[in-house]
């Protein structure tokens, strides 16, 4: 659910597209809204109509679901980070499948 592109970058830099993959934790990422740092905490900021929490704020905002602004912010961190297309590509589909494939090996094939 991190939606910082910056936070994103520094693990890109740090950790290194490879390494990375995007994914969600539906439903909270099917919420209409935006995480934003305050603090020392994570919030919330959704449409009205969700289940209360102690860190989400409803409001009438102009919003999309969350996992497009995990999308876009992982978009704009490979960007900052100087990312080829191909990394990109990899964060949102070939490291993800290249671990399926790991997973759903065969017994007794390397």
């Amino acid at each position: 659910m991190v939606m910082d592109p910056i936070c994103l970058q520094i693990a890109l830099n740090e950790i290194g597209p490879a390494r990375l993959l995007f994914a969600t934790d539906f439903p909270v990422a099917r919420m209409r809204g935006r995480r934003v740092r305050v603090m020392d905490h994570w919030v919330d900021v959704v449409l009205p109509g969700y289940a209360p929490s102690a860190f989400r704020v409803a409001g009438a905002i102009h919003a999309t679901f969350m996992a497009l602004e995990i999308c876009l912010a992982i978009r704009w961190a490979a960007e900052m980070a100087g990312l080829k297309r191909s990394a990109v590509r990899g964060i949102f589909w070939d490291n993800g499948m290249r671990l399926l494939r790991r997973v759903h090996r065969p017994a007794g094939r390397a």
